[in-house]
């Protein structure tokens, strides 16, 4: 990464504030991404105002005629009287327009009325400290999530779930009495629980998804992930996929076939083949990321400098859409090998001077195209190529 000075850094702001930029958040936030592009870090838009405030102090750049205006007792109960029924950020349009959202979000805090930066709703309200004092004693008396929920009328159950499991609490949900009156557990479904549960749990994670692991609450379409938890705790049961497995041998906690260690990926707990599986759907997924980064990198390797990889993704993303995430010679030759999808080209080749981070030197192409001359024989050589010679007549290659 090129090193840049601080007198550096403040003649290129100084340069930028004379033409008149520089002067709103959103101007400094899009300038400090403009780092990037010469081989710098970018710059966080804070980092970019603190620069400012130091350039004012030394006298590159005039001082701000800003003077900060004091909360009045009546501004202040206008504040508390209309945050009871409006977002805080409907509130400063309507009646704080001279005020930004950051000064009123300030002022409530101050003032104590616990409310959210840009919300006034129940689930996203400051904690403050008599709820969090309730949570505790709530905790220490054994309540469960619906009793704490009682004595905390302003939020929500899902609100107060989530908050004592950020502090590390995992209390019971529901009192005794909603359990009793739910549908008693039938012998088969009791069956089930008692095989699956200590292989699969109760999770459901993307990487099972991607590779079908059972899923325990699809063979009980009718108790919540939530109900399997406590029945299974209830009766004894634990997730223990690795239970009774021979020694040098380990299940794989996604397919659940036993393999041996040398099948699995280092210290996690599935196999080989399903990380493969799981690559490869990443892969596919997030493609432009990937060849973003593959871009970034071959710059690197080629220039010896550094580029933001965001931005090389961004220049990925116009390709992609610029070709319709298609090969630009598509035919009959295109995924015939054993790997698909699409890469970058370069119009005019990178070691005879062509740009290599130029939209308009990048096109895509198929594995097969990109690579063919390579790897296969005379006669596919030729017909692949007779395809690429009618295509390029319709191409403009400047």
């Amino acid at each position: 990464m090129k090193r840049i000075t601080k007198k550096e850094i403040h003649k290129i702001l100084k340069d930028e504030w004379d033409k008149g930029g520089l002067r709103t958040m959103k101007d400094m936030e899009k300038f400090g991404e403009s780092f990037s592009l010469f081989g710098w870090k970018p710059m966080k838009t804070k980092t970019v105002s603190n620069h400012l405030t130091d350039m004012r102090k030394l006298g590159i750049i005039e001082k701000s005629n800003y003077k900060r205006q004091d909360w009045t007792k009546q501004e202040d109960e206008l504040l508390k009287e209309k945050t009871k029924e409006m977002t805080l950020g409907e509130v400063q349009k309507t009646f704080f327009p001279y005020r930004n959202i950051d000064s009123l979000n300030h002022r409530s805090r101050k003032l104590g009325l616990n409310l959210h930066q840009y919300s006034t709703t129940p689930w996203s309200k400051h904690w403050i400290e008599d709820e969090k004092r309730i949570l505790m004693d709530g905790i220490e008396i054994g309540y469960t999530i619906r009793q704490i929920s009682k004595m905390l009328p302003d939020r929500t159950f899902d609100g107060i779930n989530k908050r004592l499991n950020t502090m590390g609490y995992h209390p019971q949900r529901l009192d005794d009495e909603e359990y009793i009156k739910g549908v008693p557990w039938k012998d088969d479904e009791l069956d089930i629980l008692k095989k699956w549960y200590p292989l699969v749990g109760s999770r459901i994670s993307d990487r099972r998804i991607i590779i079908g692991t059972p899923s325990i609450t699809e063979m009980l379409p009718n108790r919540t992930s939530v109900s399997i938890e406590i029945k299974s705790h209830k009766i004894g049961l634990l997730y223990e996929p690795q239970k009774n497995v021979q020694e040098g041998y380990e299940r794989c906690v996604l397919c659940i076939e036993i393999k041996k260690y040398d099948d699995m990926v280092g210290h996690f707990s599935y196999c080989k083949k399903c990380q493969s599986k799981i690559t490869k759907v990443w892969r596919t997924e997030n493609k432009e990321k990937v060849i973003g980064k593959s871009l970034s990198d071959r710059y690197k390797m080629v220039t010896g400098k550094n580029v933001d990889t965001k931005h090389c993704v961004d220049i990925v993303s116009r390709v992609f859409e610029k070709y319709n995430n298609e090969c630009c010679f598509k035919d009959e030759h295109c995924d015939d090998r054993h790997t698909t999808g699409v890469t970058l080209g370069h119009k005019n080749s990178v070691k005879g001077g062509g740009d290599i981070l130029s939209e308009n030197n990048l096109f895509l192409l198929c594995i097969n195209h990109n690579s063919f001359m390579t790897d296969v024989n005379l006669s596919d050589l030729k017909n692949c190529v007779d395809s690429m010679i009618n295509k390029l007549d319709h191409i403009n290659v400047d």
